[in-house]
């Protein structure tokens, strides 16, 4: 009897157990069938919400650096054209050069108030000479006055910007002209006339730490960086990790 009575007890435990276990299984089948599209669509929202996330970033990061590039070439365009304005003033009439400039005073006056106009006139602008390529060549200078070129390097360089087919032109890394060999900057080249002959040169160096400023302006990554390239495809300035 004990042993009948122990049988009909585990029989009753194991169908109950039994059961106990198909209603789970039952149960997690059901939550996960119910769960499956839920879990499709917020997978799928993440996938496409993060991929239009990325992609407005991208726009908005194309958008800035082209009104960046855009301000920095306006700048520069706008810097050309005020040159070439310059070169066809009066002032820069051929005459000064073979004019003695040391007698002719109110010539060379007039001539240092101008370029220290065309200095004040753009804030790019670091210095703006004007260079006589003449037998003895010179530089004149609002801030430096007349000053004779007699480094014979220099001297080759400057009667090379004579050489060049255009009439304004850029150059990356130009003497100053001032007695400093280290002294160089990126220079706008204006030939005087533009078309013909030329008898001289007026030069606008300019300003390097502004220059730093727009080139800055175009590192919108942290990691990333900003450079100016000339027209050739030569790297003029860059700027790595300049927002860490």
């Amino acid at each position: 009897m004990m042993w009948s009575r122990w049988r009909q007890s585990w029989y009753w435990w194991t169908q109950r157990s039994g059961r106990g276990n198909f209603y789970r299984r039952s149960l997690i089948l059901v939550l996960c069938i119910t769960s499956l599209p839920t879990a499709i669509i917020g997978y799928t929202s993440y996938i496409t919400g993060r991929a239009h996330i990325e992609k407005e970033i991208m726009r908005n990061h194309d958008t800035l650096l082209k009104k960046t590039m855009d301000r920095m070439n306006d700048n520069l365009a706008q810097l050309e054209l005020a040159a070439t304005q310059w070169s066809l003033d009066s002032r820069m009439d051929a005459r000064i050069a073979d004019m003695n400039l040391k007698d002719e005073y109110n010539t060379t006056q007039n001539l240092y108030r101008f370029l220290g106009l065309m200095k004040g006139a753009y804030p790019l602008i670091d210095q703006a000479q004007l260079y006589l390529d003449r037998e003895d060549p010179v530089i004149i200078s609002d801030s430096e006055g007349i000053v004779p070129i007699r480094n014979e390097l220099e001297r080759d360089i400057f009667h090379t910007l004579m050489k060049q087919e255009r009439g304004v032109f850029w150059w990356e890394s130009l003497p100053k002209g001032n007695g400093k060999p280290e002294s160089t900057s990126i220079a706008l080249i204006e030939k005087l006339p533009s078309v013909g002959e030329p008898y001289g040169a007026l030069i606008l160096y300019l300003n390097r730490d502004k220059l730093v400023e727009m080139v800055e302006e175009m590192a919108t990554d942290p990691n990333g960086a900003a450079f100016l390239m000339s027209k050739d495809g030569h790297i003029v300035m860059e700027m790595k990790n300049m927002l860490n």
